[in-house]
């Protein structure tokens, strides 16, 4: 079809219909009644200036007012709760703190015991907390799976799992019909499964929670 036809498509018209409905804007917090929040109109004391209203800051707030009950503390955000990278992630909570065992025993083998215990620790607490205060943010303990689509991919995935298991990292073994039974895809063949210490959560609600707890 040449450019010209008039049963052409433009690529300019075709990518501004299409478009034309979006918004830059996580999905997250389309699901989510906002919070609203005064604005900063007058000059403010305070014992304590927490910048930032993500979950860093949030969690700041939140642990400073606990241990440290007479302090006036305020939390300054110049956009919107989670605006950055706290409302834009992929919606799952993870205890490893090194991006994965086998990262985490090649960067740190010495630590590496260590930090997977202050990872399992941080994630309970979170899980508590959540659970404590009733905070709805559509929490399910998924765990994780992590596949082999060939057969050296198998062979990989075991000796991933007898690396991890010198450090207290626990992987369950899945074989084809096992997989099969949680991902019914014709191409897995194995798979390790993490049970315990990941989480789906929708993070907006999760934000909200937090901040509703700290007013």
């Amino acid at each position: 079809m040449s450019p010209q036809s008039p049963s052409a498509f433009s690529s300019t018209s075709f990518s501004s219909t299409s478009f034309s409905n979006i918004k830059f804007a996580p999905y997250w917090f389309d699901t989510i009644k906002p919070l609203g929040l005064a604005k900063l109109s007058e000059n403010l004391e305070c014992d304590l200036a927490i910048v930032g209203g993500g979950f860093t800051g949030l969690w700041s707030a939140i642990r400073a007012q606990e241990r440290y009950p007479h302090l006036r503390i305020a939390l300054f955000e110049a956009s919107s709760l989670g605006y950055g990278g706290s409302g834009r992630n992929g919606g799952f909570l993870h205890a490893s703190l090194t991006h994965g065992a086998l990262n985490g025993i090649d960067r740190w083998p010495d630590d590496y015991e260590l930090l997977r215990e202050l990872g399992e620790t941080n994630f309970a607490e979170i899980k508590a907390f959540v659970k404590q205060h009733k905070i709805e943010c559509d929490w399910r303990d998924s765990g994780e799976i992590e596949v082999a689509t060939a057969k050296h991919q198998v062979a990989a995935l075991a000796a991933t799992r007898d690396i991890a298991s010198k450090y207290g990292e626990v992987l369950i073994p899945l074989d084809e019909p096992a997989v099969k039974a949680r991902l019914n895809s014709p191409i897995f063949l194995a798979a390790n499964f993490e049970a315990e210490t990941v989480a789906m959560v929708n993070p907006a609600a999760l934000l909200i929670g937090l901040a509703q707890h700290g007013i």
